[in-house]
Order: structure tokens, then sequence, then C-alpha cells
């Protein structure tokens, strides 16, 4: 199935980018508080209290410090629950759309024609839309304010 991203999260967490939760260690929580999670050779991380996360088994679960680093290991943000997302994301000179790196056609994308971005918003200025299939947030749209109805004038 998805091969390549458990052989990078496997090598994550041999280099000790992923981290596992041990007895007695304060949990590692994301921006708002709550847990990050994943399993050992998942692709995705979730919200602690989503029930796929629940269903996790104690000795394969991972928590992660963030997005981040959740993301370097090679998951993705479970679709579910919605966990807060990397915002890093990637696309071909070549093409109209941006992709986070753990999408399977960021990986088809030739090393000499990709772009890395720091945001939505920066691929969007470029002329870029969101991958349909990894699905990377939009960029965050600014409050246009109110349009004056041509009827009032």
């Amino acid at each position: 199935m998805k091969s390549w991203l458990r052989i990078l999260a496997a090598a994550a967490f041999a280099v000790g980018i992923g981290t596992l939760a041990l007895a007695g260690e304060e949990p590692k929580k994301d921006g708002k508080g709550e847990e990050l999670v994943g399993s050992k050779d998942g692709a995705k991380y979730h919200l602690a209290s989503c029930t796929a996360a629940k269903n996790i088994k104690a000795d394969n679960k991972v928590t992660y410090k963030g997005a981040q680093e959740a993301f370097e290991a090679g998951c993705a943000p479970c679709g579910t629950c919605t966990p807060p997302v990397e915002t890093k994301v990637v696309a071909s000179k070549e093409s109209d759309k941006y992709h986070f790196l753990t999408c399977k056609a960021a990986a088809k994308i030739k090393s000499g024609n990709q772009v890395e971005y720091k945001s939505p918003e920066d691929a969007a200025k470029d002329g870029k839309s969101p991958c349909g299939i990894c699905k990377p947030p939009e960029p965050a749209k600014k409050d246009e304010g109110k349009k004056e109805d041509p009827s009032k004038k």
C-alpha cells in the first residue's frame, strides 16, 4: 500500500524524529493542548480523541511533538478528526497543483522541477491550487470587506 511512507516513518523513528510515549513521560501536545498520535506503521496522525487513535494498541502508539514532527515522519493528517496540519507544500514547476510532501503525486516530481512553498498562500500567489489527492489546506481567504450595493448609489 503506502510502503514508502512506512519505510520513511520507520527511518524517522530509528533516528529519533518520532518518539514513543513512555510511562510517566509528559504527553506531547499540539498547539491547542491535545496530544497528536499515530501508529508506528501507520501513514496518518490523529488527535488523541479520534476514534482511530483510540483503536491503536498502546505498544504501537507514537506521540508527536506537533504536526511538523508527524509530517516529517511521513504521516498525513487524519481526515476524520482533522488535527493541525503542516502548512509547507510543494509543487512542480510544470503543474498548477501543490501537495503535502507525503502525497504520492509529490513523490513523482523530479527534483529539478520541485518548488517548496512556506504556505498554501505562497503557492496560490504563484498560481497553484490544492491537490485533489492529498487535499492540502486551501489558502486562507482575506476578508474582502463589504461590497457596496450598487442599487444604493
